[in-house]
């Protein structure tokens, strides 16, 4: 192997690549002579800060680059020297020439593209023939103890250090990839060096490699807010800086194959920008680095921030003066500004030439503009799991199909038998499932090729299938990929927690394949919970997923509704529910899921299936059973444990100006889950409501948080001696058009009843307006004061029942609660709804403690938890069906 040894580099042109020293600097042999005379530590690094502070002082005379040529040069006298110093062994004669044929010492980052400033890093790569040379891995260490000394300890320069091997060139990062695509050669032997970069280039996808390079840098630009015109701009990571540069080059070397060295004569040579455009690039380049370092040397550090109170020293010591139109940093950042927007449009033109290339994907593939294109029209009738392959690709690289891909993918579809089987096949499947973004792009645009109906024919089935109920915009196939998207997007761009929430997923492949199978099982008869369940099993064992995996899927599916479920239609303050949830999720892992999952469900059902209130409430039961499945114990489990809850709850409010008198007897009145559910703010509020409803006086509360779309109504009075006060509420929110979705009721028993009723209300699907406020204090307040009647109300704002009422299901439930009846009532929405079925209930002489209101299309789906005479209700000779009967007999009767 050609050898670059001690004797051999003895001459300026091979140490530092330049022609000659500048005129009239005789220092530079000199002092590379009384280098190769020493070898310790401290005489290496004298001579090095020597050099560098000539460096220093001859700079002003140097143009930019030549500048940072220079302290490169010196680099690599001293790199060079350390490599002959780690040579010298005098037991072991052959040591040297050893070292010298398998081990190189090259130069990357700025050191390798000759861009040093003063106080740049430094880093060092050391390239082995093979890791099990004693000699070379003698050398190396030697080496490394010699840059961390001179570099590190005495000249207090920061310097990085690599060790690789020549078999590591096949399969290296893409990051490791651009440092060694502009790595230097210094030392050692040059044919290693050489063998390794061709493995480099060899094995670098060029595709890969530019996608990865273009999002990184539109990454750090966006993450950084690095605008060309930022009043304080990063010389090197700014958009217009440094970086562009880089990056046009790196592309250009990625995408035509050009060499480090020479990339920007390559690209003038192949017309790919004018000569004018080349000079002005060196032209920039040269104005960067005597900007970058006149800031290095003004900070005494590394400084590559333009910062405000350094622009007019930069612009002093570059030369500037003031005039009368302009001061002389006015004019340096003028011209900064200049050079950089043309910088990033040079960066913008060589992505667009490097895009235009048709790149290699594989054996009858290429991406050419941005699209998948066909280099063999029957590449995907030949090998059809290149018809999946494709759309991974497009994931992967961000590309779309051409129009003769897309045709190609069709009449492969349609001659060719989908692969369902092959484990190539499956691992692609899964790759798409897996990615890091794209997911659901990749699979729509599978589906609208028919590829993904093709591979999952179980998803065809119900891709043109039209849901059973009208809240669905979309047919089931559409709706499950909108699910998928909405997931992904959660991920991406929800809110801080719920993005934590969703990175907390182990296996998001499972997570989307989920949303994409939760209603494969809909059509023809049967629950299709429970038959999607097993057919999403089935596609899970087919794509390879171990077995915890496909029973997971299984489960999930199986259970899609219960969240939802859940949320609309229970009441979340009881620990019963949250324990029975919990006991069906069973860990935090299936939680997550379900929670994003759902939330990505009703979203997708439609434009109107949303609220902030379904949210509210799917938040409140994700977070009161994540706290379950945490402490995997009861809050309060014992009579012993809610007095020491009740005393807590009274020195928490010993701190207001309520009297201790009312504190005690509110504490002592409510029932446990009042207290386990409401703040100590609240508490004190209803403290206040209630003692002037003991007055006779009519409270109202009305709290909207900023954003949300609902408003959460107080109403605190003295309760009606039978059943009923809830619907004159309801009929009277129904009279003035204010929707409820959900109601908690209290009842304070002592001297007198007080009603406590919270409701979650809006206005046409936003906050109740200040004037429906008052609207509703006025009103409400006659009818329960008797000054008007609910009818007369009714009447007068022209609100009639309609005659004919049909529930389509009415169940009672005994085994959801400990002290309730759970009555779960399915009825064709109409207006007055809630009104007629809270006068069902107080016919029937039921006390509602909390309600639930949904609506999907023209479904209304209410939950109510009632008591009666303060039992479970069908306890009677009757049982639950004669309560049902009476029930919906009263129903009617409304």
């Amino acid at each position: 192997m050609e050898a670059a040894s001690p004797g051999k580099d003895t001459d300026l042109k091979q140490l530092s690549d330049l022609d000659a020293a500048p005129a009239g600097q005789d220092w530079w042999p000199d002092l590379k002579g009384r280098l190769d005379a020493v070898s310790d530590v401290r005489g290496i690094a004298g001579i090095l800060l020597e050099g560098r502070e000539r460096v220093f002082r001859e700079a002003a005379d140097l143009p930019g680059r030549e500048r940072c040529r220079w302290l490169s040069a010196l680099i690599d006298l001293v790199v060079r020297r350390m490599l002959v110093v780690a040579c010298e062994d005098p037991e072991n004669p052959g040591l040297a020439g050893r070292a010298y044929r398998h081990l190189a010492v090259v130069a990357t980052g700025g050191y390798g593209r000759r861009e040093l400033a003063p106080y740049s890093d430094i880093d060092i790569n050391f390239i082995a023939s093979s890791e099990d040379d004693p000699d070379v891995d003698l050398v190396t260490r030697r080496m490394f103890r010699l840059i961390m000394d001179v570099f590190l300890a005495e000249a207090k320069m920061k310097v990085g250090y690599a060790y690789r091997l020549l078999s590591e060139a096949a399969a290296l990062q893409h990051q490791n990839q651009t440092a060694l695509l502009d790595a230097r050669f210094v030392a050692g032997s040059r044919e290693l060096f050489q063998s390794f970069q061709d493995e480099l280039r060899r094995h670098l996808h060029p595709v890969a490699f530019m996608h990865d390079k273009v999002r990184e840098r539109d990454l750090s630009i966006r993450r950084r807010g690095l605008s060309v015109y930022r009043v304080e701009p990063d010389i090197k990571e700014g958009e217009g800086g440094l970086r562009d540069v880089h990056l046009a080059g790196w592309l250009a070397q990625a995408a035509f194959g050009f060499g480090s060295e020479t990339v920007w004569e390559d690209i003038r040579a192949h017309g790919l920008l004018t000569s004018a455009e080349v000079d002005r690039v060196w032209e920039v380049l040269d104005f960067y680095s005597r900007l970058r370092w006149e800031m290095h040397l003004g900070a005494g550090r590394q400084a590559d921030v333009l910062t405000v109170p350094k622009q007019e020293a930069a612009a002093a010591s570059l030369g500037y003066q003031d005039s009368p139109e302009e001061s002389a940093a006015e004019r340096l950042m003028r011209e900064y500004y200049d050079a950089a927007a043309f910088i990033r449009s040079i960066a913008k033109k060589m992505m667009a030439r490097a895009r235009s290339q048709q790149l290699k994907l594989e054996p009858g593939l290429a991406a050419r503009d941005g699209r998948v294109v066909l280099q063999n029209p029957e590449a995907f009738l030949n090998d059809p799991v290149a018809a999946l392959r494709a759309f991974a690709y497009c994931q992967r690289y961000g590309l779309r199909l051409s129009l003769e891909a897309e045709d190609a993918l069709r009449q492969c579809v349609a001659l060719r038998a989908a692969p369902v089987d092959n484990p190539e096949a499956a691992r692609v499947m899964m790759m798409i499932l897996r990615g890091q973004s794209g997911v659901a792009d990749a699979l729509i645009a599978m589906a609208r090729t028919g590829v993904l109906q093709w591979y999952i024919p179980e998803f065809g089935r119900v891709m043109g299938l039209v849901p059973g109920d009208a809240a669905h915009e979309y047919t089931v196939g559409w709706h499950s990929l909108m699910v998928v998207r909405h997931c992904e997007h959660l991920g991406e761009a929800g809110d801080e927690e719920t993005r934590q929430i969703f990175a907390s997923i182990r296996h998001p492949e499972l997570l989307f394949l989920f949303a994409l199978t939760h209603d494969i099982g809909k059509g023809g008869a049967g629950d299709h919970s429970e038959k999607g369940a097993l057919i999403a099993r089935d596609i899970a064992s087919r794509l390879g997923m171990d077995a915890e995996s496909v029973e997971r899927l299984e489960f999930l599916v199986r259970h899609h509704l219960l969240m939802s479920d859940t949320a609309r239609l229970r009441d979340l303050n009881l620990r019963r529910t949250v324990e029975d949830f919990v006991n069906v999720v069973g860990d935090r892992d299936t939680l997550s899921m379900l929670y994003i999952f759902t939330m990505s469900d009703v979203v997708s059902v439609g434009s109107s299936a949303w609220s902030e209130i379904q949210g509210r409430f799917l938040r409140e039961l994700y977070y009161r059973a994540e706290r379950a499945l945490v402490s995997r114990a009861p809050l309060i489990d014992s009579e012993e444990d809610l007095d020491l809850y009740r005393s807590r709850v009274r020195r928490e409010l010993s701190i207001t100006n309520l009297p201790p008198e009312a504190v005690e007897r509110h504490v002592a009145a409510m029932p446990a889950i009042y207290l386990l559910n409401t703040s100590p703010e609240e508490m004190a509020s209803h403290i206040e409501f209630i003692s002037k409803a003991e007055q006779g006086e009519i409270c109202t509360d009305f709290r909207s948080e900023q954003g949300s779309d609902f408003t959460e109504l107080t109403i605190c009075v003295r309760d009606d001696p039978q059943p009923g006060l809830l619907s004159k509420i309801a009929g009277v929110l129904w009279a003035l058009d204010i929707n409820v979705h959900a109601a908690q009721v209290f009842t304070r028993e002592q001297d007198q009843k007080i009603a406590l009723d919270t409701l979650y209300v809006d206005f046409e699907g936003q906050q109740l307006p200040e004037f429906k406020k008052h609207e509703l204090h006025r009103e409400l307040r006659r009818v329960l004061l008797g000054e008007q009647t609910l009818q007369e109300l009714l009447e007068r704002k022209r609100k009639t029942l309609p005659e004919e009422y049909q529930s389509r299901r009415v169940s009672i439930l005994n085994d959801l609660s400990e002290s309730h009846s759970v009555v779960d009532i399915r009825a064709v929405d109409q207006p007055g709804l809630l009104y007629r079925m809270t006068s069902a209930f107080a016919r029937l002489g039921w006390d509602i403690h909390s309600a639930r209101v949904s609506t999907w299309g023209n479904e209304a789906r209410d939950s109510f938890y009632v008591t009666e005479g303060g039992r479970k209700v069908g306890t009677d000779a009757d049982g639950v069906e004669g309560a049902v009967r009476r029930l919906e007999e009263a129903l009617r009767q409304v």
